[in-house]
């Protein structure tokens, strides 16, 4: 049993309690698992996840025209970037800090319950601009993106506990499990006939939902319990000590534009054909996805001597995934002809493009996590922030030029130069530690 002192993060001027009693950290608090066990793990929970949300939308588009689709897509995009907005690098800052062991499970709890607060009222607002975004049942879309966008924002910052002490198998099983009957209600729908693409909000919401209520329901939570039990809440500032997590977390969330900026740009019709693949996406991205999560924590509370180890260990399983896209690539034609029909026939040079440029976004979860996980959110966001604005600016214009294929050679190109700019910077901050090593060999970060 270690003990943590809940002021050390007071002076990191995180929190403004100044006189909290220590708290008993169970030993269980640092990984026990290897992080590539903990990575499969994830991975494995998340290609459920992710094929079973993909079926959702792959089902949408089979029932709904271009059009339909293109609109219902968007929405969920704006939704996204608002989540990010609103979340504002809270769920990151958590995690590092619980995994630092400079946040105590008191803390976090105060923290989350703030956070609701905000969250809650937030959602007011995203669903009146979604409701207005051209839906044909307003009241249902407002009602429904409500639920989406707060379980949802909760959903990320709820499991933070599971994933900063590693009980990653406890968190597979959740991201598994709170998709399975959003799938098998749109698999219902569709064979009887009324599923149409206004039920694709409604159904990630109740995605969401569960999720949220699994999280909350789980045993990670006893000792947050037990420590609220104990001492009264009061409200803190949820984003008092995020800024600069949340600058990078919020520009990255904008990168969830983008279906919204082919529709501006090209018409529904585009923006359809482009979100009818662009969602496959996500579970092609697994790989990325788990080996981030898995490595966060590690990255956070590692060395200066061991960095560049544990980040080669990162990127090794993502760079042996680029086959699978190289295999969908050649074969896109043949497979958006068998999962969604002759309904959407751009869709395949779009599928085509999209995996060349997902060759270079598969890397860049992992090499901006290293970042933020080094305290280095400023290098981070800038990168990020020249590659995200230059796809959503070429997506612009290579859709106004031709449509949903310009949507995604402005993804190729904006995710190019996202991996380039984050690659530079963590060899330059690499080169400084090297420098500052052979100057100061007595100290060690």
């Amino acid at each position: 049993m270690r003990i943590r002192p809940c002021s050390a993060t007071t002076r990191h001027g995180c929190w403004h309690e100044l006189s909290e009693p220590l708290e008993e950290v169970p030993d269980g608090a640092t990984p026990a698992r290897s992080d590539l066990h903990n990575a499969s793990l994830l991975y494995a929970a998340t290609i459920a996840s992710q094929v079973l949300t993909a079926a959702v939308y792959l089902l949408c588009a089979r029932s709904s025209t271009p059009e339909e689709l293109g609109n219902a897509a968007a929405a969920v995009s704006v939704i996204a970037v608002c989540v990010g907005v609103v979340d504002f690098g809270g769920a990151a800052y958590t995690i590092r800090e619980m995994a630092a062991l400079r946040m105590t499970a008191g803390m976090f709890r105060r923290w989350l319950l703030s956070k609701s607060v905000v969250v809650f009222a937030s959602a007011l607002v995203v669903a009146g601009v979604t409701a207005a975004m051209g839906s044909s049942n307003r009241w249902a879309t407002g009602s429904s993106t409500w639920i989406y966008f707060s379980a949802w924002s909760l959903a990320l910052v709820a499991s933070v506990p599971l994933r900063a002490n590693m009980k990653f198998a406890k968190l597979s099983a959740m991201l598994a499990i709170s998709r399975v009957p959003s799938a098998l209600a749109a698999v219902l729908l569709f064979t009887t006939g009324h599923l149409r693409s206004e039920f694709l909000i409604p159904l990630l919401a109740a995605t969401s939902l569960l999720e949220l209520a699994l999280y909350i329901a789980s045993a990670a939570f006893a000792e947050v319990r037990t420590d609220v039990a104990q001492s009264r809440w009061h409200p803190v500032n949820p984003y008092r000590a995020t800024w600069r997590i949340g600058i990078n977390a919020t520009v990255i969330s904008f990168a969830s534009l983008d279906t919204v900026v082919v529709r501006e740009a090209s018409g529904s019709a585009s923006a359809g054909q482009f979100s009818a693949v662009s969602k496959w996406m996500g579970p092609i991205g697994l790989v990325s996805n788990a080996i981030s999560q898995a490595f966060f924590p590690r990255l956070s509370s590692t060395s200066r001597s061991d960095r560049a180890r544990v980040l080669r260990s990162a990127l090794i399983p993502i760079a042996l995934s680029l086959p699978i896209l190289l295999l969908i690539a050649l074969n896109s034609e043949n497979i958006v002809r068998v999962l969604i029909g002759p309904g959407y026939p751009d869709a395949g040079k779009v599928l085509a493009v999209l995996c060349a440029g997902m060759g270079f976004a598969l890397f860049n979860q992992p090499l901006n996590g290293a970042l933020v996980a080094w305290r280095l959110e400023r290098v981070a966001t800038i990168s990020l922030a020249v590659g995200i604005g230059s796809q959503l600016v070429a997506q612009f214009f290579f859709s106004a030029a031709v449509g949903s294929v310009g949507g995604a050679w402005g993804f190729l190109v904006g995710q190019t130069i996202t991996t380039a700019a984050l690659t530079v910077a963590i060899l330059v901050q690499r080169s400084t530690w090297s420098r500052l090593d052979a100057e100061l060999p007595g100290v060690r970060a």
